[in-house]
């Protein structure tokens, strides 16, 4: 399932499109395929090689936020980009695998404090080294060292997954 989390948010990516809320609220199943729903807050990079998008608010769901989208800069603008939706899908994989997003705990303005100050969130103990590799790659705090989808795409996590089309057979 992951697999083809990562294969959609890298399409939508190489189109330019930064979703801006990936969590696992805003998945659906539907003819047996995973989709991505709610680009309600989505944006499109007017030239597609750009990193970042500039935002006066935080918009989003706290617990899924990356730093950067939380931390305004010198200009109190919120600089997101393609790592945010990776920083998010760590957080998806988080969820689904624990039944809960990192810092759940907490909401509001405490939520967002946490995801600013505390380490980057973890999986417990118990699940593959493969899967801690790319949950850890996706939760690295400095955008700019995060993992991008193509990094990700190569890891034996993803490599080794069945593919999308695996999701037809659960109907």
């Amino acid at each position: 399932m992951v697999k083809g989390v990562a294969v959609g948010l890298q399409g939508l990516h190489q189109k330019g499109i930064i979703h801006l809320d990936v969590k696992p609220a805003n998945f659906v199943f539907a003819g047996g395929r995973l989709k991505l729903i709610d680009f309600g807050i989505a944006k499109t990079m007017a030239n597609p090689d750009n990193t970042k998008i500039a935002r006066e608010n935080t918009v989003g769901t706290v617990n899924y936020m990356s730093p950067e989208a939380i931390y305004g800069d010198d200009d109190g603008q919120h600089k997101q980009g393609r790592a945010s939706d990776v920083w998010s899908l760590g957080c998806t994989c988080i969820e689904m695998a624990t039944q809960h997003p990192p810092f759940y705990r907490f909401k509001g303005d405490t939520a967002a404090f946490k995801v600013l100050e505390s380490p980057a969130p973890k999986l417990p103990p118990g699940f593959s080294r493969e899967f801690n590799e790319f949950v850890n790659k996706c939760l690295t705090k400095d955008p700019i060292l995060r993992a991008g989808l193509e990094q990700l795409s190569q890891l034996d996590f993803i490599k080794n997954a069945p593919g999308p089309e695996a999701l037809a057979n659960l109907d």
